[in-house]
Formats: C-alpha cells, structure tokens, sequence
C-alpha cells in the first residue's frame, strides 16, 4: 500500500513522485542499519580498551575521527539513494501535447444498518464497495474522494489519485466507523460539497460529481433540500440506488448467532430501496438514477455515460508532464557514495 500524507486538508501520496511507492516501507532499514553502526562503533571502542586501557582508546579514536564519521555517514547516504532508486523517482518535462483533464469524484457511501440487508448478493453494503474499487482501479486520470455517512457523515478519504490506496481504505469502511445511526443524506451531501470547494482552493478546479451511494431510506429528510443546494452551486449529484423495491430484512449479528433488526413493537424490520426519491435528488442537478438491482455494473456504465463524456483533452505548452522514471539519478548518487565510503575504509585500514 503506498502511504498517502495529508497536507491542509488534501491527500498527498508517495504515488504523485515515485513509480514504485510500495517499496517505500525498506526505508525503515535505515534505522536498524544506523543502530548497527552505533553500535559497532561502540563495541569496537570497548575491545580497544579492554586490550590497551582507555589512554589507548582516546589516541585510536583521536587519530581519524572525523574521517570515521564522514565512512558511516556516507554509508548510511548511499543505502538512503539506493532504495529511493528502487522507489523510482518521476517528473515530467516541458512539451507540447495533449492531456486528458480529469474529474474530481467524490463518493458518499452509506454505512447504516439498512446497508447490511442481503437483498444483493452478499449484502448491498458489500455491492457497493465492490462497485467503487472496481471503478477506481479502471478509471484513470481523475482524483477521487470518500465520504462515510449514517447519522452523520465525515470525510474519509479527501481527493486523492492513488487509487489503490483509495479502493483499500473503500473495503474497510463498515458501519462501526460511524458512531451515530440512521440515514442523513443531507449530512452526506453537505460533507462532499466541503471536500470538492477546500480542494478547489489547493489546486485548479476540475469538473466535478458528486456520487450518493444508498439505499435511499433518508430518514432525516434533508435529501432534497442538499440536492437543492448542490444544484445552485452547479454541481451535478448521481445516485446508485443499493437495493430492491421489496426489500429484505436486515441482518444483526450477535453472540447468539445472526438475528433481525427489529423496531419498537418488535417487529422485524424490512427495508426496501427508495428509487423514487433517489432519482428526484439526481434530476434535480441534471444527474442521473442508475438502480443497482437492475443494471450490471451500475458505477461503470454510469461512468461511461455521464461522467467520462466530462473529461476533456488539453492543449498544453509547457506543463506536459510525461513523468518517466529517474532512478538512475538517485543509483548514481548511491554509486558514487559507495565508492566514497570504500575509498575512507581504505584510508582507515591504512
């Protein structure tokens, strides 16, 4: 998994200027390397003056200490270079050409009980996941985002185009990360709309959509009203309706075995889709309704349709960015260092 840093609220990932981020962990070596130079350093020290005394042990060490620190500096340098090598480093370089500007996706994914009904196969809450890492690691070019919502909502991940790590932190999500329940698609609109604008001031504003994941149940009634406002501030909303008309039951695991949510009188709850006010909240941003018990892959064809056609190719001078890889750069750098730190081992011996 490649890390990703958050810098004023925006995602940063290793994946922006290397090739190979998931190599990043063999950096960690480092440190038990600059141990075991410490402490070679200091073992070496007490055999001296175990063998000599310690007027002994001051004249070793006075006679090339700077030159001893200079070797294991420049040992450490040089292992540092070698795994960025292996890391790749990338950046582009000036040109004419064309290049595809992409969207800015951000997802509102529902994580309520109701999402845990198993009227898709294995429940919607799985579907829905299923559906969004496939999407991720097929699209490219365009920067996504996730926002968690029952209750409330909160941004999980903000825009990012590491999309591996984006659909690893998407099979994560469950509903113990949200601590109130129930359903507020208003919640969620609002937090996604957050996300598009603070991202907007960091870098050049894209086109772009925001993606209501549910199944519709708005149980605090701020669904239309947040649609209204995506609508005034031009941005388009598509809805992927998680469900079927005739519902099903709704799955609680307990000690005890599996058991059904059931409401104040006791009776099992069914939960059923609500398309009609999903597809009321998409039409009035001029977005569309896609059911997803009724369409195969409702997220790629609603890409294919309505969000792609949104991308457009860009005449740039001077900004191409062709980002090949550079490693031999850091490798020459390592090279060059191994070869310092030979020639103070010498020096040292002789």
């Amino acid at each position: 998994m490649a890390a990703i840093f958050f810098v004023g609220g925006a995602a940063v990932s290793l994946s922006d200027f290397f090739l190979q981020p998931q190599a990043w962990p063999w950096l960690f070596l480092l440190l038990p390397l600059a141990w075991w130079i410490s402490a070679s350093e200091r073992k070496r020290s007490g055999r001296i003056q175990a063998a000599f005394g310690s007027r002994h042990t001051t004249l070793a060490f006075e006679a090339w200490p700077q030159r001893r620190n200079w070797q294991n500096r420049t040992y450490l340098a040089a292992a540092a270079f070698s795994l960025l090598a292996l890391m790749e480093p990338a950046w582009g370089e000036g040109g004419r050409g064309q290049t595809r500007q992409g969207v800015d996706l951000v997802f509102c994914l529902d994580l309520s009980r109701s999402m845990l009904a198993e009227d898709l196969s294995p429940n919607r809450l799985q579907k829905a996941q299923q559906e969004i890492q496939a999407l991720a690691k097929s699209a490219e070019g365009h920067r996504m985002a996730l926002v968690h919502f029952a209750g409330e909502a909160r941004l999980s991940v903000p825009l990012t185009r590491d999309m591996d790590s984006f659909a690893e932190l998407v099979a994560y999500a469950s509903p113990e990360d949200v601590r109130k329940g129930g359903t507020d698609l208003g919640a969620a609109l609002e937090t996604a709309l957050e996300a598009v604008e603070n991202a907007a001031s960091l870098e050049q504003r894209k086109p772009a959509v925001l993606v209501l994941v549910t199944d519709g149940e708005d149980l605090q009634g701020k669904g239309l009203l947040a649609a209204e406002v995506c609508r005034q501030r031009g941005f388009t909303l598509h809805t992927v309706g998680m469900g079927t008309a005739l519902g099903s039951k709704i799955p609680i695991p307990t000690e005890d075995g599996e058991q059904f949510l059931t409401d104040d009188q006791g009776q099992e709850v069914v939960s059923s889709l609500d398309a009609s006010g999903l597809k009321q909240m998409a039409e009035m941003t001029g977005g569309a309704f896609v059911h997803g018990s009724l369409v195969q892959d409702p997220l790629q064809t609603l890409y294919r349709n309505r969000i792609l056609p949104l991308s457009r190719f860009t005449e740039m001078e001077t900004a191409l960015s062709q980002r090949r890889s550079r490693f031999q750069w850091p490798l020459l750098f390592a090279l060059g260092l191994w070869l310092l730190e030979w020639w103070l081992a010498d020096r040292s011996r002789g």
